[in-house]
């Protein structure tokens, strides 16, 4: 399990030099981090980023998140690891008490051991030159050199051979020397293969370490402190003389600006600038022999225990004080700070600790005064008295002296106290979930409840504002008292959340709200939320503070996040740019309690976690490495088989990336990738996508694995790209991998080709076949519908000049002629004659121009017209813009439908009756034709028939139905025919109406 501490670096080399601190932040890992052995002999950190660690149970490969172990199970030569390093080639070679193994990156490939030539199978310490030759170092017999895969058993000659060299380190320096450091003293090579042993040292001097500085100087851990060689001579430290932790030095690290540190038999050790520095601050965490270590790219400095797992160190600007530190509890909830410089530390279960020169300097709980040992907050009023509101129902009055405690007899009536604050009045505001008690003058005067206009009795935050309003929080969004009445901003779920557990006002009199929906502000009495995070818990606020006037700190359950308070300007749907604070920045838990923020005399910022309180000295800032995280896709799984390795195998060995190919039924993959940053593992985001198959990236993620199914065949490319939470997606680094699902083999070009010839061949007889058949059946159906047509023209012909109305048509004629009406007997006749003669035209064609439809009905009309003058009226409208000479519809269709108009709806009409035909175009090939008239309508004509039946019976309209059917047929368009009445609003029949939509067609003249 991580945890953090501070670590004060001190120099003691010097009565006169001052004592150097800063804030280290301290994370361990052991079994409970998932590293399953504790004593870590070797640590290093490959060229792709991957922590490789050396146990007694073999190496683990940690990447961030987790520890990969690897033992003999996966090939290794044996279980207990001392040495490990990677080659300029990306191998890793693990020295073991059973010889040497070699690995790939993905599996062991070869092993070293005295079958193999090995002087000795209990390697202690490996190293690579500049030629690329593997420097082994044995227990007892000496070196050996692996060069090309093979062993050679004596590169060196020593200068007294007493058979027994037990190497404990080496090292080539920029000269091209070697050191070779044993249990008998330190020797080098200069020149030839001859061995010298540096005198200028003690006997039986052993060396258990060695490494060059970037200035040059060789660095010796021995069992009796630290030498410095500078070219010229060996410069002795005595560590047991300085109080440091242990004289034994195990292994020496040199990170930037020339800084050394030592691992010792006791803890940890720092030289910078002429300096050695101790840390003694976190004994219980680093008193353990300090074997390994290195340090990684981002600057994170490991170190191996014997017995203790791993530790890192890293730059943090919290310290963390908690039980370990004499602190009664880790849950501080709450923070003032006395006339005296104490900082009081109120616990969520444990009372009050004083807190003084970095210890507890006193306690109180409800033995000694207190009302209750749960307090949820604290505060100060302008008097310096101090109240703690606690969780019992009690508030506790402390005027530095002695403690008053109010509850029920004081008329305090409620079950916990959550929050005190004090009116510009002097009126001390409890806020309770009984709702809100005022004190005046040392005895409660008023209690506000719903019924005084309050949104809800739970009262969590209280904001007092220059302008003499109360702002409270509550379980149901915020309340605001101004002049005796409360205004009332109810939980939205959009602006405002519900368990408003914090309140707070900036230099810019912004109202700053903290609930379960995350941040808001209030800009009058508009209400807004800004986002701060998409990561689990960063929106449930519960802590708001602060610092120098210009950072806005913001404790919520995913850390701490820091917004500048100057350069905010909120934007409706934007982003404001918020800095995370996280374990690794010192923080012991990433839940923060609520409304537990301070800042104290000198400018340092507390909060309380649920871990442990924490402080921020003023003036410490973090300094953000520009690290972008190492990503790889570590899986691409199909059937239980990874593709990632021999993915990345191939690109290595080729210029041009070559996806890999899967059979059609390989096409269910699970990708899984790792973001590698060892600073900041869990503040990674990732977006992903499966080019070939997803349109666009996903959205920010922190998932590590998707799974894509029953992909189709074809080329594909899935793409991941990983960055820190506080960076930009710009640059951030992208892994790929390209393969391809083949088609099955039908659908392969050679099978496709064969099956295509194949299918032509028997298509086109196929179509032969059927192509006489349709033929054949096309002109049956031709004669048929021909037939038909002809039917019914010659039907539809007799529907119009049938005996009725020729005998009728007579009769007029012979009329007007008895009436010596020449001229009307004249029209009639004309007119009638050239009707006759234009629907014997219209039987030569399938299609006439609408002209010649429209002037057949005229010419229809007018006849009836001149048989009953009185009768009726009529008009024929044409749309305006309808191509009446260009537009072909069937022949004698309207006809039948005005006739009917007449015959049965007009003449049986009191009144005069109106006809009213229009025509307009219906989209780009129909029409649309409606017949209105005011005759009796359908229902009253039906009666009438029933009542007076005749021996008559009129096809007309049937023959134009069924011809009309076939056009559509014939022409593959449809038509459409609605007959209705029509009615007042009175529900009165006023007539009847017809509705026609006709295919038609464009003239090619």
């Amino acid at each position: 399990m991580k945890k953090s501490f501070l670590i004060v670096l001190y120099s003691l080399i010097s009565l006169l030099s001052p004592v150097m601190a800063q804030v280290y932040n301290i994370t361990a890992f052991n079994r409970e981090s998932g590293l399953l052995q504790s004593q870590v002999m070797a640590v290093i950190q490959d060229s792709r980023g991957y922590l490789w660690l050396g146990t007694h149970r073999g190496v683990f490969k940690y990447d961030g998140k987790r520890f990969q172990p690897y033992s003999t199970n996966e090939g290794l030569t044996g279980k207990l690891v001392s040495a490990v390093i990677e080659d300029h080639h990306g191998y890793l070679w693990v020295g073991t008490s059973n010889g040497i193994s070699k690995f790939d990156g993905a599996k062991f490939v070869e092993n070293f051991t005295i079958d193999d030539g090995l002087s000795d199978n209990n390697v202690q310490v490996l190293m690579e030159d500049r030629q690329g030759n593997i420097w082994v170092g044995l227990s007892s017999q000496g070196i050996n050199l692996v060069r090309n895969d093979s062993i050679i058993q004596t590169p060196l000659v020593w200068p007294v051979d007493n058979g027994v060299h037990n190497i404990q380190a080496l090292l080539e320096d920029k000269m091209g020397r070697k050191w070779v450091g044993t249990t008998d003293g330190l020797y080098v090579n200069e020149s030839s293969n001859i061995l010298k042993k540096i005198k200028e040292l003690p006997e039986n001097l052993v060396i258990y370490s060695l490494e060059q500085d970037h200035e040059g100087t060789i660095w010796l851990g021995t069992d009796r402190g630290v030498y410095r060689y500078n070219g010229e001579q060996y410069i002795y430290h005595d560590l047991s003389d300085l109080n440091l932790p242990d004289n034994q030095v195990f292994c020496i690290l040199v990170g930037d600006s020339n800084q050394v540190w030592l691992g010792t038999g006791r803890g940890i050790i720092r030289y910078k600038e002429g300096k050695f520095q101790a840390f003694e601050e976190d004994n219980r965490r680093l008193d353990f022999q300090m074997p390994s270590g290195t340090i990684d790219r981002e600057g994170n400095i490991w170190f191996g225990t014997d017995g203790g797992g791993l530790r890192k160190l890293s730059d943090g600007i919290f310290e963390e004080f908690t039980m370990d530190d004499g602190f009664t509890s880790n849950l501080a909830k709450s923070f003032l700070e006395d006339k005296n410089g104490n900082i009081w530390i109120s616990t969520r279960d444990r009372g009050i600790n004083v807190f003084r020169d970095n210890r507890v300097v006193k306690t109180y709980s409800m033995t000694n005064g207190l009302g209750g040992n749960g307090i949820c907050s604290s505060f100060e009023d302008s008097r310096g008295d101090f109240w703690f509101a606690s969780y019992n129902g009690t508030l506790t009055q402390y005027n530095g002296s002695r403690f008053k405690v109010w509850d029920e007899p004081d008329n305090l009536n409620c079950n916990s106290v959550y929050i005190v604050g004090e009116d510009q009045k002097g009126n001390i505001w409890i806020g309770t979930d009984n709702g809100v008690f005022l004190i005046n003058n040392g005895k409660i005067t008023r209690h506000f409840t719903t019924d005084d206009g309050l949104l809800d009795n739970t009262i969590y935050a209280l904001q007092v504002t220059p302008d003499g309003k109360i702002w409270l929080g509550t379980s149901l969004g915020v309340s605001c008292y101004d002049k005796g009445q409360f205004k009332n901003f109810r939980d939205d779920k959009k602006n405002i959340g519900s368990n408003v557990f914090t309140l707070l006002m900036d230099k810019y009199n912004r109202i700053w709200a903290g609930s379960s929906v995350g941040l808001s502000f209030f800009s009058g009495d508009s209400a807004h939320h800004v986002w701060i995070s998409g990561a689990e818990g960063a929106h449930t606020v519960v802590a708001l503070i602060v610092e120098a006037e210009k950072y806005l700190w913001i404790g919520t359950e995913n850390g701490v996040y820091q917004l500048n308070v100057d350069e905010f300007a909120y934007r409706p749907n934007g982003r404001a740019k918020f800095e995370h604070f996280t374990d690794k920045d010192g923080l012991p838990s990433l839940e923060c309690n609520a409304n537990a923020a301070f800042i104290d005399s000198e400018g340092s910022l507390w909060l309380g976690t649920a871990d442990g309180a924490i402080r921020k000295p003023m003036g410490v800032e973090r300094e953000e490495k520009d690290f972008p995280p190492l990503l790889y896709i570590t899986e691409a799984r199909i059937k239980n088989q990874n593709w990632a390795q021999e993915y990345i195998r191939r690109q290595d060995s080729s210029k041009k990336p070559r996806p890999i190919r899967f059979n059609p039924n390989e096409n269910d993959l699970e990708f899984e990738w790792i973001g590698i940053s060892l600073s900041s593992p869990q503040q990674i985001e990732y977006k992903y996508m499966l080019e070939g198959q997803d349109q666009e990236w996903s959205g920010s993620t922190r998932q590590t694995q998707i799974i894509y199914g029953n992909l189709s065949p074809g080329p594909y490319t899935f793409k991941v790209q990983a960055k820190k939470e506080s960076s930009l997606w710009n640059n951030a680094p992208e892994a790929k991998f390209a393969f391809v699902i083949l088609p099955p083999f039908w659908q392969r070009w050679w099978f496709i080709s064969l099956m295509t010839l194949l299918v032509l061949g028997i298509a086109f007889l196929i179509y032969r076949m059927i192509n006489n058949r349709r033929k054949r059946a096309r002109e049956e159906r031709r004669i048929r519908d021909t037939a038909e047509k002809l039917q019914l023209e010659h039907q539809a012909l007799y529907a119009m000049m049938n005996p009725h109305f020729t005998f009728n048509a007579l009769q007029s004629i012979q009329y007007f002629i008895h009436r010596q009406d020449k001229i009307a007997a004249n029209k009639f006749l004309s007119s009638f004659a050239k009707l006759i003669r234009k629907n014997l035209e219209s039987t030569k064609s399938d299609f006439i121009t609408l002209a010649e439809e429209v002037e057949r009905l005229n010419l229809y009309l007018s006849l009836e017209k001149m048989r009953f003058p009185e009768k009726f009226d009529y008009k024929v409208n044409v749309e305006p813009g309808l191509e009446v000479h260009d537009t072909l519809i069937p022949p004698m269709i309207f006809q039948p439908f005005v006739e009917n108009s007449i015959k049965h709806g007009i003449m049986p009409l009191d009144a005069n009756g109106v006809i009213e035909v229009n025509l307009s175009a219906e989209g780009e090939d129909h029409m649309k034709i409606v017949i209105k008239d005011n005759g009796i309508g359908i229902e009253a004509s039906r009666k009438q028939k029933a009542d007076r039946p005749s021996d008559h019976v009129s096809k007309g309209m049937q023959i134009t139905l069924d011809r009309l059917a076939l056009f559509a047929r014939m022409t593959g368009k449809k038509y459409d025919l609605k007959i209705s009445e029509i009615k007042n609003t009175e529900g009165k029949v006023e007539g009847t109406m017809v509705e026609m939509v006709l295919p038609v067609k464009e003239s090619l003249l």
